[in-house]
């Protein structure tokens, strides 16, 4: 089934979220996952100096991940796809208080043009 996303970034997806789940480990079930702190260690490991990222590009990792582990717990936790509401779209979904982690935002210039 379709769902309207790209392979490229279903692939992206799946790729961050076992990146995650190899940082927890085999004996963690992504499941029981309930603490907003699970989700900021393994978001912190991507944090780097300013002498290694002077333009702080780790900062749009950071938030991407997030993003991607967020929209997956969020899923998982609502049943796998808000099934309760009859309806499988993500805009019925609930966040859970672990998840409402803010993005880091950076202050570098766009060369995004599009």
């Amino acid at each position: 089934m379709s769902n309207g996303s790209s392979e490229r970034h279903q692939n992206n997806n799946l790729k961050a979220i076992i990146s995650y789940a190899n940082y927890l480990g085999p004996t963690v079930i992504l499941s029981s996952i309930n603490t907003s702190q699970e989700v900021l260690s393994f978001l912190d490991t991507k944090i780097k100096t300013k002498e290694e990222d002077p333009d702080q590009k780790w900062i749009a990792t950071w938030s991407d991940y997030l993003h991607r582990i967020k929209h997956f717990l969020r899923w998982l936790h609502n049943n796998n796809g808000c099934s309760s509401h009859g309806n499988s779209q993500m805009q019925y979904c609930e966040t859970p208080t672990l998840l409402q982690i803010n993005v880091k935002r950076t202050k570098r210039v766009s060369t995004y043009l599009g």
